[in-house]
């Protein structure tokens, strides 16, 4: 073999997925079991629950990002979320509604994937979700 060849194991190939096909290979399989785990527990609970550690491990995910960045600072975190990735571009709508040196808003308002997978969908949500990151110094 020449040396020259780099050598790409086959996990490091292009899936040639579409972002609706990875989010159904992604989830499908687990929305049934976050429906039962919500049904054994209460939906109540079962989403405070899970509010509780999604904001968890996004703090956790924050604080490795962080700790990524050349400058430990307000403005080099938010430098570094305020152009979203390939994958960003493609299943969220996002808008930044502040971005000063004291405080970032980015307002998520869809998930591009089919909603009707959405496991908890109560008859109290009758508008698109709207998630709103905000960060203040």
């Amino acid at each position: 073999m020449d040396v020259e060849t780099t050598i790409k194991h086959k996990f490091l190939e292009g899936s040639n997925m579409t972002f609706q096909e990875v989010f159904d290979f992604a989830f499908k399989k687990l929305i049934p079991v976050l429906q039962g785990l919500a049904k054994e527990l209460g939906e109540d609970h079962f989403l405070e629950v899970l509010k509780k550690v999604a904001f968890e491990s996004a703090l956790k995910a924050g604080q490795a990002t962080a700790r990524q960045l050349p400058c430990n600072d307000f403005a080099a975190f938010t430098d570094s979320g305020s152009e979203p990735s390939h994958f960003g571009k493609h299943v969220l709508t996002r808008e930044i509604v502040e971005d000063t040196p004291q405080a970032f808003e980015l307002k998520v308002t869809e998930p591009t994937f089919d909603s009707s997978l959405v496991p908890f969908q109560s008859n109290r949500r009758t508008e698109p979700s709207v998630t709103t990151l905000e960060l203040a110094f």
